[in-house]
Formats: structure tokens, C-alpha cells, sequence
């Protein structure tokens, strides 16, 4: 038999990585199965399958929360479209020139053209796939260490529970015999009581020659 863990568990992981951090953090709850449910930010979500991966290999029960959290900047700045914002720049004059000739056209208007910036990817996917794992089996780690801990807090305390019953069976099998015989005289003088109850209760004139209630009650202590 493995030692026994408790199903109840916190665990954390950090990882820093230059301009950005990961933070991973598993919590559990007492459940028959395995049930995992995470959750990322929007650019580790793509590792998310290889973090959950992880934790199953390592988690065998418990409704588990995993979470994965991403600071700092892991993007480039956004790019500008500049093709596409001379186009619209153009066009909007172009519109003023029909409508209002001395009006100015501000480039401010160019905020509401869309697709305009171009969102840029991650700088290094390999350096934040590392650090996502690195920070799971960090909290995978401390996770698995609390569930243990308390395990052994859980296993000590059935242990003592255990002793005490043990003790409990000792006595009772010690006292057994006296506790046998107090209940056989209870239950006889219980029998006395009723056929004494019963002969008062009979009026004298239906009591049968030659019956005997000590006759009988004498039969059934026998």
C-alpha cells in the first residue's frame, strides 16, 4: 500500500523570463475521478494542452483547477500599415474636397479606420513554451508536496482512531462475560416481574387446580 495523500492540495509555480513572468497555480478538491479544468491568458494559450498534459501524468484524483497566468511584454510593438493608411488618408480627403474644400482633414480621423496596425506575434515562443513548463512542474511539485503532507497528517490521525477502537474491542471482549451474565439477570427478573403480573391479574375463581406458576417459571429458567 502507497502512502496516503490527501485529495485537497495547493501548489504554485513562477518562472521569470527577462521581460515577462509565468505563474502557474493548481488547487484541488475531494473527487472520485480526475476532473481538470484550466485556464490561460490569451497568449499561453496554445500551451495550455502540453501544461494539462503535465498535470495529468503526475495528478491521479481530484477535481483540479489549473490556471496559467502570463505578465509582462512578450509581443513587439504593433506594425502600421502605412499603404493602407495613405489610402484612407487620401480618400478622406478626397471626400473633403467635395464636401468642404477649407476644412483640414486631422490624421486623428485615421483611429477609426480599421486594420490599420497589424498585431505583432510572440518575440520567442520556444522561451515561453519553456517557461509555462518549467512553472507546472514547479507547482506540480509543491502541489503533490502539500497533498502528501496532509496525507501523513490524515494516515497519523487513522492510526490513532484505529488504536482506540482496537483498545475499545479489547475491553468489551475482557467485559463480555460479565456483561452476559448482568443481562441474564436482568432479563430473569424481568420473567419474574411478568409471571408475577400475570398470576396477581387471574381472579381465583378461573385458576385451574394443579397449576403452578413457579412450575412454569422454573421450566423457563431452565
Amino acid at each position: 500500500m502507497g502512502e496516503l495523500e490527501s485529495m485537497t492540495g495547493h501548489g504554485s509555480g513562477r518562472v521569470e523570463r527577462g521581460a515577462f513572468a509565468v505563474d502557474v497555480v493548481l488547487r484541488s478538491v475531494n473527487h472520485r475521478h480526475l476532473d481538470l479544468r484550466s485556464r490561460a491568458d490569451d497568449v499561453a494559450v496554445d500551451f495550455l494542452p502540453a501544461a494539462e498534459a503535465r498535470v495529468r501524468a503526475k495528478v491521479g484524483r481530484g477535481r483540479v483547477d489549473l490556471r496559467v497566468c502570463v505578465e509582462g511584454r512578450l509581443r513587439a510593438a504593433p506594425t502600421l500599415d502605412v499603404a493602407r493608411a495613405e489610402g484612407a488618408l487620401e480618400q478622406l480627403r478626397a471626400l473633403r474636397d467635395r464636401l468642404a474644400p477649407e476644412e483640414p482633414v486631422p490624421l486623428t480621423l485615421l483611429q477609426s479606420v480599421p486594420g490599420l496596425f497589424r498585431e505583432a506575434g510572440i518575440e520567442d515562443r520556444a522561451a515561453l513554451e519553456a517557461a509555462i513548463t518549467e512553472a507546472t512542474d514547479e507547482a506540480i511539485e509543491s502541489f503533490r508536496a502539500m497533498r502528501a503532507c496532509e496525507g501523513k497528517a490524515l494516515a497519523t490521525e487513522l492510526m490513532r482512531l484505529t488504536g482506540s477502537l482496537r483498545d475499545c474491542v479489547e475491553r468489551l471482549r475482557e467485559e463480555a462475560p460479565a456483561l452476559v451474565q448482568r443481562a441474564v439477570v436482568r432479563l430473569r427478573a424481568r420473567v419474574e416481574a411478568l409471571l408475577e403480573q400475570a398470576r396477581s391479574s387471574i381472579p381465583a375463581s378461573r385458576k385451574r387446580p394443579g397449576t403452578d406458576c413457579k412450575r412454569v417459571r422454573g421450566t423457563g429458567s431452565s
